[in-house]
């Protein structure tokens, strides 16, 4: 007779997992007792999630089960993880894992894992899992994914790619084109950012990564932790960094500066002055990678910065500005002038084609900014460039645009480049308003405005 822990819970209503630790969370069942005939230690364990169905379908998603047997593997205790489904995965019943101990040896151990629904196996898979190696001159790893598909991904930057849809049929992706029926996301490779005007507190992220529990989430799924903060002094040269690298080819970058003058010292004293002012009167704010806590060293910086984002906060049409905020924007034209008789110049800005764009933008407010209570306007968004497509800058979006959101405020941002910006930022929400035409002779720059209306939170 088995006891109440041994059966698994199967009460036809599993909840949706809202983030991916929910979506791959287990909890421990008993296991059978080992044998002379079966010395193997076997441990059981049962998903708490309903699995992601794509395209809405009734069937579960067989990357999940492939992603969560090797969590559940990794629990006990990758190199190699080759797995066999036996049966599609139904969303009404918990998958039950089954952790069989193969080996534990000095450099790799393995184990068997099968994942059953009603007691039907249907997933079984091996997973070694291998010792973290020493500095040494060979490896045993494999170079990395950028460099293995080196002659695939040759310029094409990531954020270029489109996102794979649910079911890649033709007929299912017609029907999201045309706003038919809606592409469900996966959960929880997305996370919602920390409100950054509220101080943080590491105690309980401290806590729970102390556990261990997460400490092994990485097997599932590429993923980089990243927190949204707000910019402080000693984050400034590494977002100025970031800047600089991410705007290098930025067509209206080119066109406002001539190459042959370019100073970059300069232009650093000018986005440090920038930089400066923001802390104090914009929404600038980086994104960090967080180390994971097995990575941790107490010589390590506490992170790095991947990502950069500046937001105007919204100005009431019908109110004037302050004397605060006219005293802080005359310190920076000071400051922006001090850095201009140190490097003798405006290191190679052209400034008749910088107000040139300044007219054009006056315009093109003018006439899109209707709403008397202002917009959020994006001025700054930048994502260092081996970081791009891991969903940084849409991280950064959505630490201004959910609160845009819950204020009910529009947003308004000028992207530089068409394809694919717009696109990316029209799945965010904004619409084209106007195209804005920057001219000089015969050299044109084009800027595409868009505004975003507020989502109302349900």
């Amino acid at each position: 007779m088995t006891s109440q822990n041994d059966q698994p819970e199967n009460s036809g209503g599993l909840p949706f997992g809202t983030s991916f630790i929910d979506l791959m969370a287990l909890k421990r069942l008993n296991s059978p007792s080992t044998t002379p005939d079966a010395p193997e230690k076997v441990e059981r364990l049962q998903s708490l999630a309903r699995p992601y169905p794509p395209a809405n379908g009734g069937m579960a998603f067989g990357g999940h089960v492939y992603a969560q047997s090797a969590y559940a593997a990794s629990r006990p205790s990758t190199k190699g993880h080759d797995g066999l489904i036996h049966s599609t995965g139904r969303l009404d019943v918990p998958y039950v894992y089954t952790v069989r101990h193969i080996r534990d040896g000095g450099m790799y151990c393995t184990r068997a894992v099968d994942a059953r629904q009603n007691g039907k196996i249907c997933f079984s898979c091996l997973c070694s899992f291998k010792r973290a190696e020493g500095l040494q001159t060979f490896h045993h790893q494999p170079a990395p994914a950028q460099e293995r598909f080196r002659s695939l991904l040759a310029g094409k930057e990531p954020e270029y790619h489109l996102p794979c849809p649910s079911l890649d049929a033709d007929w299912w992706i017609e029907q999201v084109q045309r706003g038919d029926i809606a592409e469900p996301e996966f959960p929880g490779l997305d996370g919602s950012p920390q409100d950054s005007d509220v101080a943080l507190s590491k105690q309980e992220i401290e806590a729970r990564d102390n556990t261990g529990d997460f400490d092994n989430l990485y097997v599932c799924a590429h993923i980089m932790a990243i927190e949204v903060v707000n910019l402080t002094e000693a984050d400034i040269p590494e977002a100025i960094d970031v800047i600089q690298r991410a705007f290098a080819d930025d067509p209206y970058f080119k066109w406002v500066f001539n190459p042959a003058k370019f100073n970059k010292q300069r232009n650093y004293g000018s986005l440090e002055a920038r930089c400066r002012w923001g802390i104090d009167n914009a929404i600038f704010q980086v994104a960090r990678e967080t180390p994971s806590p097995g990575t941790r060293d107490a010589n390590d910086s506490p992170s790095r910065v991947l990502g950069v984002s500046c937001w105007l906060p919204p100005h009431p049409a019908a109110e004037p500005e302050s004397w605060y905020s006219r005293a802080q924007s005359w310190l920076l034209s000071f400051r922006q002038f001090v850095n201009n008789m140190r490097h003798m110049g405006r290191g190679g800005l052209n400034t008749r084609r910088y107000w040139i764009w300044k007219d054009r933008q006056w315009e093109a407010q003018s006439q899109i900014w209707d709403d008397p209570r202002g917009y959020y306007f994006c001025n700054i968004v930048a994502v260092s460039p081996e970081a791009q497509g891991k969903g940084i800058g849409k991280k950064l979006f959505e630490a201004v645009t959910d609160r845009a959101d819950e204020e009910g405020v529009k947003c308004y941002l000028e992207s530089s480049k068409n394809v694919p910006n717009v696109e990316i930022y029209r799945r965010m929400g904004f619409e084209m308003a106007k195209a804005m035409e920057c001219r000089d002779g015969e050299d044109v720059c084009m800027l595409y405005c868009m505004v975003r209306i507020p989502k109302s939170k349900r």
